[in-house]
Formats: C-alpha cells, sequence, structure tokens
C-alpha cells in the first residue's frame, strides 16, 4: 500500500477506475478497490479521467474509515 501520513491527512496514489461527481474509485497498490469521497480529497487533482495514475492527499478520518492509514 501506498501512503504517507501527514499532520493534515494521509497522502495514497493509485489508478483511476471510475469517477462519479461525488467520489473517485482508485485502485491503491496493496490495498485494492476504495471509494474516496471528493469532499474527503484535501489536496490534488479532484477530477481527473479514468486510468489517470494520481496522488491525493485525503483526511485522516477517511483514511482510518477505509484502513488507509
Amino acid at each position: 500500500m501506498s501512503y504517507e501520513e501527514h499532520d493534515d491527512g494521509i497522502e495514497i496514489d493509485g489508478t483511476v477506475l471510475a469517477v462519479t461527481d461525488k467520489a473517485i474509485l482508485l485502485d491503491i497498490s496493496g490495498h485494492g478497490q476504495e471509494w474516496i469521497p471528493i469532499s474527503q480529497i484535501m489536496d490534488g487533482d479532484d477530477s481527473p479521467s479514468k486510468g489517470d495514475e494520481i496522488e491525493l492527499t485525503i483526511t485522516t478520518w477517511i483514511a482510518e474509515q477505509k484502513g488507509l492509514s
């Protein structure tokens, strides 16, 4: 799993599998697929395209909920 903890959130990277108005489905290396709500993205590309490799900083709360921290 690729993530790095920051004081203000958790940095993750992955491949975009799908995008909706409210969330991004990522294939996170070593963790599998997770829907990340756009409202929980603190930094990074919040409007990527399918197939993009992206890095995001997400809230610590959502990272804990998804088992990413």
